[in-house]
C-alpha cells in the first residue's frame, strides 16, 4: 500500500511523527525499505530516522511541501537514476542522491564486499575455476559487464521513448552459456517481447543499442542495483555454487556496507554536512 502514498500523505505523517513522543530531531525521506537497510546502520537512531515513502516522486513531492513549510529538518535521499544523464538535479539543499545508479548498485560498487559475499555464499573451487574464466578481470567488474546492456538498454528506451519494460528484468534468461557475459540477441528479444507497447523494430533497438555500448566508458554508470544482484545471484547459482537469490544478495550486500564505506560516500558526506547545518548530528559513524 505505500505505493499508494502521495506527497501530501508523507507530509501530514510528518507531522504525526512531530508531534509525538517519539519524535526525532530530524527525518530522512527515501523511496523505498532498502534504501533504510543500508542507511540506517550509520544514522544516529536517537536524533535521526528514515521514512520509506514508496517512490521518488511521492518523496520529491512531500519534501517540496516540506521546505514550503519551513521544515528543514527534514531531507530527501533520491535514486541517482539519470541524473546528470538526462535530467538535472533538484536545486534544494535538502535533496540528496546516491553515489550510484540506486542505493543497492552503491553497495555493490564495494568490491571487496562482493568478493566476501562471494566466499561466504559459494563454492571455493568453483569460484577459483570461474575466476580462470575471467583471466585478469575480476568477477565485480564481469558482473558490471553482464548488467550493464540492460542498464543501458533501459537508458535508451527512456530518452528515447521506446516502451520497452525492464522493469525486473530476469538478466539469467539472457546470459550466455559460460555466464561471463549478455548475450545481446537474447537480451533484446527478451526485452522487446515483454513490451506491450514497443515503438521501434528489434532491429533499431539492437543497432542502437550495440552502437551505445560500444561509447560508453563508464558502464557501471548505467546498472542498476537490480540487474547487479540479479546478475550476480544467476552466476552464483549458474556457475560458482551459491544457492542464492537476488534478495538474500541485496541484504548482505547492504549489511556489509560499513562505516569505512560510509566515510568514502559522497552521500554520506554530504549528510554529515547537512546535518551540521540544522545542528544535528544525523550520522553515528561520522565522515
Amino acid at each position: 500500500m505505500r505505493n499508494l502514498l502521495t506527497g501530501p500523505d508523507i507530509y501530514s505523517h510528518i507531522l504525526i511523527l512531530q508531534g509525538s513522543s517519539a519524535r526525532k530531531e530530524c527525518y530522512i525521506l527515501v523511496e523505498g525499505d532498502d534504501d533504510c537497510g543500508l542507511l540506517d546502520p550509520h544514522l544516529d537512531a536517537e536524533k535521526c530516522e528514515t521514512l520509506p515513502s514508496g517512490g521518488k516522486a511521492a518523496v520529491s513531492e512531500a519534501i517540496q511541501i516540506a521546505q514550503s513549510q519551513g521544515k528543514n529538518k527534514v531531507a530527501a535521499v533520491l535514486d541517482m537514476d539519470w541524473v546528470d544523464i538526462l535530467y538535472s538535479r533538484s536545486p534544494s539543499a535538502s535533496v540528496f542522491y546516491t553515489d550510484a545508479y540506486d542505493i543497492d548498485a552503491m553497495a555493490f560498487a564495494r568490491a571487496q564486499n562482493v568478493e566476501g559475499f562471494i566466499s561466504n555464499f559459494c563454492d571455493k573451487e568453483k569460484v577459483r575455476s570461474y575466476k580462470s574464466l575471467l583471466g585478469q578481470k575480476k568477477i565485480d567488474d564481469a558482473i558490471t559487464d553482464i548488467a550493464s546492456p540492460v542498464g543501458i538498454l533501459r537508458f535508451l528506451s527512456e530518452k528515447h521513448s521506446w516502451g520497452l519494460s525492464l522493469r525486473d528484468f530476469p538478466v539469467h534468461a539472457a546470459l550466455n552459456v559460460d555466464a561471463t557475459s549478455l548475450n545481446i540477441d537474447n537480451l533484446v528479444a527478451i526485452a522487446v517481447g515483454r513490451s506491450k507497447n514497443v515503438s521501434v523494430s528489434s532491429a533499431h533497438v539492437d543497432q542502437s543499442l550495440r552502437a551505445e555500448m560500444a561509447k560508453i566508458a563508464n558502464p557501471f554508470r548505467y546498472c542498476s542495483g537490480h540487474d547487479l544482484l540479479s546478475a550476480l545471484a544467476a552466476v552464483c547459482r549458474k556457475k560458482l555454487g551459491g544457492q542464492v537469490s537476488q534478495k538474500v544478495a541485496g541484504a548482505a550486500l547492504r549489511s556489509a556496507f560499513g562505516c569505512t564505506d560510509a566515510k568514502s560516500s559522497q552521500l554520506f558526506n554530504a549528510l554529515s554536512n547537512w546535518g551540521s547545518s540544522i545542528g544535528v548530528q544525523v550520522l553515528s559513524c561520522s565522515p
